[in-house]
């Protein structure tokens, strides 16, 4: 799974949002020079965010783009998942039909836990916990902290052929 582009400037975009929120709205040039992403590229970006529910957009000499909700109800994964559809790091976990090898599978088990961990994690990221002093994630639950995992090959273990 690789994030895509226009998520990542759409994440940019609603956190950087979520810090000006008090300040009201905020325009196309103001949220594309601040985080360093091209006009027009903001402009589609945002206009999906609008469309999706997640912000609101009014014209006029005081208008801009302002979050349609707090910004603690706002996670990661739902922004994730409105611009570029379900996660999910192999097309056989959104549908079974699409391989014919689902059953007996040696990788689908471990795809499966690793894309629930990837989905707990980013479903309990808000825009909010982004927003924090330089996004830092020290508040979230230590299960949801980053952990190393030993992948080497036991000695014995046979090889595959």
């Amino acid at each position: 799974m690789k994030l895509s582009r226009r998520t990542d400037y759409a994440l940019r975009a609603m956190t950087y949002l979520a810090v000006k929120s008090n300040d009201g709205a905020c325009s196309i040039a103001q949220i594309s020079s601040a985080e360093g992403i091209p006009k027009e590229f903001t402009a589609k970006v945002l206009k999906e965010l609008c469309r999706s529910g997640f912000i609101r957009s009014r014209l006029g000499p005081h208008g801009g783009y302002r979050l349609a909700r707090p910004p603690d109800e706002m996670t990661v994964l739902d922004i994730m998942e409105a611009l570029d559809g379900p996660m999910v790091i192999n097309d056989c976990l959104a549908d079974p039909s699409f391989c014919n090898q689902v059953i007996g599978c040696r990788m689908h088990r471990l795809f499966g836990e690793v894309n629930t961990a990837m989905k707990k994690i980013l479903g309990s990221a808000t825009i909010s916990d982004i927003a924090l002093e330089g996004g830092r994630y020290d508040h979230l639950p230590e299960e949801n902290q980053t952990k190393q995992v030993d992948i080497s090959v036991r000695p014995g273990a046979s090889k595959i052929n």
